[in-house]
């Protein structure tokens, strides 16, 4: 991952979902917001590519975020929140 600069930074690690669409200018603030009654937030990045991250202490409060905020609105849009999966293996890995 990358910062806002272009400089890599660590990926936070956690439990996350992705939250679409999210329009390049809306601020962290307005994507915290949501979600803070879901369960402990321990980042919220908008990736400037249409979508947002938000990545919670456990997976518990994931599945709260996809019941509470799917189909509702997140700085004035109406969005889709999915947990996120991790993808086991690499290219070519059976």
């Amino acid at each position: 991952a990358v910062d806002d600069e272009g400089h890599k930074v660590k990926d936070v690690e956690g439990h996350k979902v992705v939250v679409w669409p999210v329009d390049q200018d809306v601020p962290g603030v307005d994507l915290w917001a949501p979600f803070q009654d879901c369960g402990q937030i321990l980042d919220v990045k908008n990736t400037l590519k249409g979508f947002a991250i938000i990545a919670f202490s456990c997976q518990e409060s994931c599945g709260v975020a996809v019941k509470k905020v799917q189909g509702g609105r997140v700085a004035g849009r109406q969005v889709s929140v999915k947990e996120m999966v991790r993808r086991l293996g690499g290219v070519g890995e059976h």
